[in-house]
């Protein structure tokens, strides 16, 4: 499948305002969507969520926290997540900066660290199964990032533009998959299965190999495409052969 680098046309004016977003935000040309497409693609590469979000945060949170970068060692890039496990809840100092800092990003900064902040879970409705991308932090009232059902447009808008330029499995698979849960359409969904199909090769862990494949499987069944879906399974079962090989050698 052939990924266009062309943007839409509606972002070529985008503005912002409101919700945390810088007002007034807009650009005129790529080299800023590619800038940060390049971040993500940085992002994707490492291998844990942890460390993913370390580099997120680095990245693309830091350069907006109070005094900049390069501000004294009060600052995000100091403190570490309580726990070290992105699925749990935590209450941390770090909290409120986050918050001032997420304050201060522009709708294409916003966006791209919003995407690098879901989680796959897999959820039965009915007799079926579904992989969906969910909040990292879910309360009883809000959660964080926004659950896709509720995100702007114009931040759907990015990811659907940056989905275009990332290069990593692991990027374009997050970025097509939460279009497709936040605004639907068949080709997202088959672009993010066939990404997370080429990520479950690359995985190191086999949990995260199996994890990729059965997004994908899910992905595929959810829009209808058998070949895309065959390919998915063929990409399990040859997960489950190294499996077996890599027990055998290791007794």
């Amino acid at each position: 499948m052939r990924f266009e680098q062309s943007l839409p046309e509606e972002l070529q004016t985008m503005t912002t305002s409101g919700g945390g977003l810088c007002s007034g935000a807009s650009w005129d040309d790529s080299d800023e969507l590619i800038r940060v497409a390049g971040l993500l693609d940085q992002i994707a590469a490492e291998v844990s969520p942890l460390r993913r979000f370390t580099l997120a945060r680095s990245l693309i949170l830091d350069p907006f926290r109070e005094g900049g970068a390069d501000s004294p060692a009060t600052g995000l890039q100091d403190l570490t997540v309580c726990g070290g496990d992105l699925d749990e809840p935590w209450d941390h100092p770090w909290d409120d900066a986050q918050d001032r800092a997420t304050s201060r990003l522009p709708l294409l900064e916003s966006a791209a660290w919003a995407a690098m902040r879901y989680q796959v879970e897999f959820t039965i409705d009915g007799r079926k199964e579904r992989a969906r991308l969910e909040p990292h932090f879910k309360g009883p009232d809000s959660t964080d990032p926004l659950d896709t059902d509720v995100q702007s447009k114009d931040l759907v808008d990015v990811w659907r533009a940056l989905a275009k330029l990332v290069t990593a499995p692991g990027a374009r698979a997050a970025l097509s998959h939460l279009v497709f849960q936040s605004a639907g359409g068949r080709e997202h969904a088959q672009v993010a299965a066939a990404a997370y199909i080429e990520l479950s090769m690359a995985e190191r862990r086999a949990a995260d190999m199996v994890l990729s494949a059965r997004v994908a499987v899910r992905l595929a069944r959810a829009v209808g495409d058998t070949a895309l879906g065959a390919r998915a399974i063929e990409a399990l079962e040859r997960i489950a052969e190294c499996c077996v090989l890599a027990s055998a050698v290791h007794g």
